[in-house]
């Protein structure tokens, strides 16, 4: 479902969240809002 791109992108989003899943998750909707999150 994801690309190995994508799923990189996930976590330097989890990374910059400080390993909140939902700040991550908002920080990634922002950064690609096309993009199924």
């Amino acid at each position: 479902r994801y690309t190995s791109q994508e799923y990189m992108e996930m976590m330097v989003a989890y990374g910059l969240a400080a390993r909140n899943a939902r700040i991550a998750a908002r920080i990634y909707a922002e950064q690609f809002p096309g993009r199924a999150h």
